[in-house]
């Protein structure tokens, strides 16, 4: 929370705010970029770009199977449209 003067209404007392810092940069250190959490988060991120990478392809496959159908239905619906209005 902020006042009018752009300064913190309440905070925590210095030593506290210290302790915070502390046990943040050993968690970070220590924890969340321990070497065995990064490798399995490597791990996960590999196992991630391969399922991306896979679904990209599948999906560019199916657009092209899927352009293709709808170019033959829209060359048939034009067909008949021409005959309707074209009678031979």
């Amino acid at each position: 929370m902020t006042c009018a003067y752009g300064g913190a209404l309440i905070a925590f007392h210095q030593a506290v705010t210290q302790e915070e810092t502390a046990i943040k940069a050993f968690l970070k250190q220590h924890m969340y970029r321990h070497e065995r959490v990064m490798r399995v988060m490597n791990e996960a991120g590999s196992v991630l770009s391969d399922l991306f990478a896979r679904y990209q392809k599948i999906a560019r496959r199916s657009a092209r199977r899927m352009a293709g159908g709808h170019r033959q239905r829209v060359r048939g619906e034009r067909a008949r449209r021409d005959r309707q209005f074209h009678p031979g």
